[in-house]
């Protein structure tokens, strides 16, 4: 995991850390931490209301946020069993990358 930290003054060097928990072990007193990548994952197919509101922020740019894959479909054991799944249970399939953040998406 990485993490950029900032303030209103200077730029305070990036943390690696090999996991979500580590880094925040190194975050204490921090006011705003910012994840990109889903934090909590949908039972359906209904997209995630901070999806839906991260889309509208981002006016043009919106695209760039991914659906969020319900559980279900993540904890497949291979893209193409996900795959498969979500276009069953929900009509449409999910991206490599999606897949591939999984590891991540659970561990935050």
């Amino acid at each position: 995991m990485m993490c950029v930290l900032t303030s209103v003054t200077n730029a305070i060097p990036t943390e690696f850390d090999a996991t979500f928990a580590e880094l925040l072990s190194h975050l204490a007193g921090t006011q705003v931490i910012a994840v990109d990548i889903p934090i909590g994952l949908p039972d359906g197919a209904e997209p995630r209301a901070a999806d839906v509101e991260a889309k509208k922020r981002l006016g043009k740019l919106g695209p760039a946020v991914f659906a969020t894959p319900p559980r279900v479909v993540l904890e497949a054991p291979s893209y193409a069993k996900a795959n498969a799944l979500s276009k069953e249970l929900f009509g449409r399939g999910i991206s490599c990358q999606s897949y591939a953040l999984r590891r991540k998406i659970f561990e935050v």
